[in-house]
């Protein structure tokens, strides 16, 4: 097996295997046209949003009906923030985009193992993500046709949402337009969230998969160096060392690079997770309340199924790439043991100690810089939000039979 030690500007990512998912997203540029489209997604995300919400304190003597007009409120509101921060953390997202195209390595360098892991990798990540964006679009497009929330009154001509107007949008051509708005805010509002969601993925991914190469050159680090000597002539070899200590220094300041990219990806989510965890388990809790309580249609136990459902894999997004990122960047200290530390001198082992000191914390995603996004986290999520959903149930029914 060949290793190949790049130099600056040697072996850059020749072949994106997720080039359609990047293709898909578009994020690089914010500029012209684009900066006037997030614009306006964002304020009309918020326009409708008060009008959403106007309609639930209208209801506030209704508590079911508040909570049946609130199942797709927390998915909104990500959204908005998530166009919000897009926008204006846009600078991140170019370095987050141009470091990858510009400055990672591709994994023809490493040997055939590395490669395949790494095909594999890329291949379920997108076919996982596409799978997903199918069944996002295919539920948004049933919620409009068949809503799991009926109109204010019998008189009321179906909308996709139930909004309030200060005029009446029943006469025509008002309610074709208010269809088409609130039809095009829904799709606006699952594309927020798949491309914020998806970008993080697409940036994780390529993450994991330059820790891989990098340890596959740090444990064959001596490879194809004086072979022919023996361990103690390697050991006195000052061309050996040399040879392998200009190595040691490419991958630690490809290492740098990677936990340098690493928090800035973290930081990237860092103050939207915090919303998303409590909204995510609010979602939870009312999507799930409502299918335990309510089982008087079948094609509403169906939706709100899938509401539950895609809210927990939107979780799931960030919670598993977290989790691969943080087990490779603390393999890299098992990479750096495996690298035949006995051959090298002094200088080579503070090297490593360096190196294995700075990276010793791994790489990991935290909501506000405190919370760990991980899929221990999932489980912590699920516990909490069927314990809720049992306890609300005990309440009404203790309620009901009073």
């Amino acid at each position: 097996m060949v290793i190949k030690f790049p130099k600056p500007g040697e072996f850059i990512l020749r072949d994106d295997h997720m080039a359609s998912m990047r293709k898909f997203l578009k994020l690089h540029d914010f500029d012209g046209k684009t900066k006037y489209f997030w614009i306006g997604v964002i304020s009309l995300e918020i326009l409708l949003l008060v009008s959403r919400v106007t309609v639930i304190f209208q209801c506030l003597d209704r508590p079911r009906r508040v909570v049946d007009l609130s199942a797709t409120i927390p998915i909104t509101i990500t959204a908005l923030l998530k166009a919000i921060y897009l926008y204006f953390d846009k600078n991140r997202v170019k370095y987050l985009y141009n470091t990858i195209e510009s400055e990672f390595w591709d994994f023809r360098i490493c040997g055939p193992e590395v490669q395949k892991q790494a095909i594999t990798r890329y291949k379920y990540s997108s076919l996982v993500l596409w799978s997903v964006v199918t069944n996002v679009i295919i539920c948004y497009l049933l919620l409009q046709i068949f809503p799991m929330t009926p109109m204010q009154s019998e008189s009321d001509r179906l909308l996709p949402k139930v909004v309030w107007s200060p005029i009446d949008l029943n006469p025509s051509p008002l309610h074709e337009i208010a269809f088409v708005i609130i039809l095009l805010n829904g799709l606006l509002t699952a594309l927020t969230n798949i491309i914020y969601d998806y970008f993080y993925v697409y940036c994780a991914q390529h993450l994991v998969v330059q820790l891989m190469i990098l340890q596959d050159l740090l444990r064959n680090i001596t490879e194809d160096v004086m072979v022919d000597l023996s361990d103690v002539e390697k050991f006195n070899s000052e061309d050996f060392q040399d040879t392998v200590m200009d190595r040691m220094k490419i991958c630690a300041e490809n290492h740098s690079k990677l936990l340098k990219y690493g928090e800035n990806l973290g930081r990237f989510c860092s103050l939207v997770l915090v919303p998303q965890l409590a909204l995510t388990y609010a979602g939870l809790v009312v999507s799930g309340f409502i299918l335990a309580t309510d089982g008087s249609s079948f094609y509403q136990d169906v939706m709100y199924f899938s509401l539950f459902l895609n809210t927990l894999v939107e979780l799931s997004i960030f919670a598993i790439p977290s989790s691969h990122m943080n087990t490779q960047s603390l393999l890299m200290l098992d990479a750096i043991y495996d690298s035949k530390w006995y051959l090298f001198n002094s200088r080579m082992k503070r090297a490593c100690t360096f190196m294995m000191m700075n990276g010793q914390e791994g790489i990991s995603v935290k909501a506000g810089g405190i919370t760990k996004i991980d899929n221990s986290l999932l489980v912590d999520m699920m516990q909490k939000v069927f314990s809720a959903i049992t306890l609300m149930t005990a309440l009404i029914d203790a309620n009901q039979t009073k």
